[in-house]
C-alpha cells in the first residue's frame, strides 16, 4: 500500500511538471483540461497496472523444490525428541540459514492509528463536500428561478459574485431585475454551463476527498479551475470581440464577495496571468509540438510507475512427471546437492544423535558465565562475516560445557547455540541438456568451483567432468536479480571429492551458530532475532 501511495504522490507530481513546462502558458485550454483531468486518472491507475515480462526457462530443471535439512532436537530450531522433522525455508548460495519455529506476529498500532486518522480526515472532508452539495440545492430549490437559453438562473437575495454549477447560474436579484449585469457576465457562466466545468469540479473535490493525503491535488484544482476561466474568457471574446472593455469588467468585479467552493466562479484567481491569456495566441505547429512531447512523457512515466510481472516461457519440451528435489545440506554452503530425496520421508533428513541438554538447566550464575564469554569478543569481531568468526579453543570449550547443561528453555535464548554437524547429501552430476540451458546468460549465473565464469565457458566441459551441480533461485532483493533468476554451483570431479573428504565426519563435531542479529553489521545479512546463521568454516 505504501509502494502504491508513493507512485500515486509522485506520478501526479510529474504530470503536474509536464503542465508547468509544456501546456500552461499555451493557448490551447481544451488540450490542457483533458491533460489536467486524465492525469489525476492516470496517476491513480497506472500503479495497478501490470505488464507480462517473459523469461523463457526449460524443463529439465523446472520445477524445483527446495529445502533445507536441520537438526532435530533443539528447540530454538524447532526440534523435538525422537521426531525427524525439516524446515523449509528460501536461502541463497552463500549463506544458508536456520529458522525457528513461527512466533505470534505484534499487533501493528501504526498501521491501526494510520487507518483512523484516514478514516477521520476523510469522513469530515467528506462532509464538508455533501453540505456545500446541500447548500446549493437549498439555493435552487427556495429562491426563484429564470429561463436563460440552455441555463436556468436562481435569483437569490445574497450579495454574492455571479457562479455557475451544472446548469444553474447564480445571480443576486437585485442587481438582475435593475439591469445591472452585463451581457459579456452572463454569457461567461453560460460558457461554463455549456461546457460542464461543473463536472471537472466535483470530480477533483471528490479525489480530494479520498486522498487527502496527496499535496499536489491542491495544485491540479487550481490549474483546473483557472483553466475553466480561459475557456470562459475565450468563449466571451468569441462573442464581443473589445477585449479592452471585457478586461476592465474583470477589474470592476474584484470587489464582489466569493461564492460556494463547488462552484464555478466568475472571479476565481483574478490575476494579470488571466488578463495576459486573454491576448495571447499559440501556433499551431508549437500546439502539435507541445503534445507530441506531452505524450512522450506520459509514455516514459508509464513505464517507470507501472508494475513489471516476471513470467516463465515453458519450453515446448515435454516436462518431466516428477519434479526434481534440491537439498541444501547445512555445512556445504557453497556446494548445496542437487538430489531426489527418497520416495519414503521425503521431507525428513536423519541425523546421528540429538544435542545434549538437561531437564534442571544451569544456575544464573553460569548464565552470565557464558554471556561474558560472548561479549568478550563482540568487539573483536565488528563485520567479520560469521564464518570467519574464532573463539579460543579453551573459551569454546568452556562454553560447550555449559551449554550441554543448559535446559532446553535457557539454550534456545543464547545469542551462540551448538548443535551437532548434518550428514553429507549425495552428489548428482548434471545432464548435458542441463549444461546447454545453463548457457543462457539472462536466466543463469554460473559457478564452477567457486568461482563465477562467463555462460559459454561451460561448453569446454561435459557432464562427466563434473562431480555435483546445485541451483538456487534468487530473490528480488538479490544484487543480480536483474540480470539472471538463478544461480548454478558446478563442482568439478576433483573439486567434489576433495571438498567431500574433508566434511567426513562431520556430523559428529559440535557447530556454532550465531544469532542473526549479531551480525546485522555484515553485509547480505538481515536482522531477524528468531534466526541462526552457521558460525563454523567447513
Amino acid at each position: 500500500m505504501m509502494l502504491y501511495l508513493a507512485k500515486f504522490i509522485a506520478c501526479s507530481g510529474l504530470l503536474l511538471a509536464v503542465y508547468h513546462l509544456l501546456l500552461k502558458n499555451k493557448a490551447m485550454y481544451r488540450f490542457n483540461r483533458a491533460f489536467l483531468l486524465a492525469g489525476i486518472v492516470f496517476s491513480l491507475a497506472v500503479p495497478f497496472i501490470q505488464f507480462e515480462q517473459h523469461v523463457v526457462d526449460l524443463p529439465q530443471i523446472m520445477p524445483v523444490a527446495e529445502s533445507i535439512a536441520v537438526q532435530a532436537e533443539q528447540p530454538a530450531m524447532a526440534i523435538e525428541n525422537d521426531k525427524e522433522q525439516t524446515m523449509e525455508t528460501k536461502t541463497t548460495i552463500a549463506q544458508p540459514i536456520v529458522s525457528v519455529a513461527p512466533v505470534n506476529k505484534p499487533v501493528n498500532y501504526l498501521l491501526i492509528i494510520s487507518l483512523s486518522i484516514y478514516g477521520i480526515v476523510t469522513a469530515l472532508l467528506l462532509f464538508r463536500f455533501l453540505r456545500n452539495l446541500y447548500k446549493i440545492r437549498t439555493m435552487t430549490t427556495l429562491n426563484e428561478h429564470v429561463d436563460y437559453n440552455e441555463a436556468e438562473v436562481v435569483l437569490i437575495p445574497q450579495r454574492l459574485i455571479p457562479h455557475s454549477f451544472f446548469k444553474y447560474i447564480f445571480l443576486n436579484r437585485d442587481d438582475f431585475h435593475g439591469n445591472k449585469i452585463e451581457d459579456k457576465i452572463l454569457h461567461h457562466e453560460l460558457a461554463h454551463t455549456r461546457q460542464y466545468h461543473s463536472a471537472d469540479v466535483v470530480f477533483i473535490e471528490l479525489v480530494q476527498v479520498f486522498c487527502w493525503f496527496n499535496p499536489l491535488l491542491i495544485l491540479y484544482r487550481k490549474a483546473i479551475q483557472l483553466n475553466h476561466e480561459f475557456l470562459a474568457d475565450e468563449a466571451v471574446l468569441n462573442t464581443y470581440t473589445d477585449v479592452i472593455s471585457y478586461q476592465h469588467l474583470l477589474l470592476k468585479s474584484l470587489s464582489m464577495a466569493s461564492g460556494l467552493s463547488v462552484t464555478s466562479q466568475f472571479n476565481y484567481s483574478l490575476t494579470k496571468k488571466r488578463l495576459i491569456m486573454m491576448t495571447k495566441t499559440t501556433s499551431k505547429k508549437t500546439a502539435v509540438l507541445s503534445k507530441v512531447l506531452t505524450f512522450a512523457v506520459m509514455s516514459v512515466v508509464f513505464v517507470l510507475f507501472c508494475n513489471a510481472t516476471v513470467l516463465q516461457q515453458q519450453s515446448t519440451t515435454k516436462q518431466k512427471s516428477e519434479p526434481e528435489k534440491i537439498t541444501y545440506a547445512i555445512g556445504q554452503p557453497m556446494i548445496p546437492v542437487i538430489a531426489p530425496l527418497p520416495k519414503k520421508d521425503t521431507n525428513k533428513i536423519h541425523f546421528p544423535k540429538p544435542y545434549p541438554s538437561t531437564k534442571e538447566g544451569v544456575s544464573q550464575q553460569m548464565l552470565d558465565e557464558y554471556s561474558s564469554i560472548i561479549e568478550k569478543y563482540e568487539n573483536k569481531w565488528g563485520n567479520i562475516p560469521p564464518r570467519e568468526r574464532k573463539i579460543e579453543p579453551a573459551d569454546k570449550d568452556r562454553m560447550i560445557a555449559i551449554y550441554r547443561q543448559m535446559s532446553p528453555e535457557q539454550q534456545a535464548k543464547q545469542v551462540i547455540m551448538f548443535h551437532y554437524g548434518y550428514p553429507l547429501q549425495p552428489s548428482v552430476k548434471p545432464t548435458q541438456a542441463q549444461l546447454n540451458a545453463f548457457a543462457n546468460a539472462h536466466v543463469y549465473g554460473v559457478w564452477i568451483d567457486e568461482k563465477k565464469v562467463p555462460n559459454n565457458e561451460i561448453s569446454k566441459y561435459t557432464p562427466a567432468d563434473f562431480g555435483a551441480v546445485a541451483i538456487s533461485t534468487l530473490t528480488p532483493r538479490a544484487v543480480n536479480y536483474k540480470r539472471y533468476r538463478y544461480e548454478v554451483i558446478l563442482s568439478t570431479v576433483k573439486y567434489n571429492e576433495a571438498f567431500r573428504r574433508g566434511f567426513k565426519g562431520d556430523e559428529f563435531k559440535d557447530h556454532m551458530w550465531i544469532k542473526m542479529s549479531k551480525v546485522a553489521g555484515v553485509k547480505g545479512f538481515k536482522v531477524k532475532d528468531d534466526q541462526y546463521v552457521s558460525a563454523e568454516k567447513i
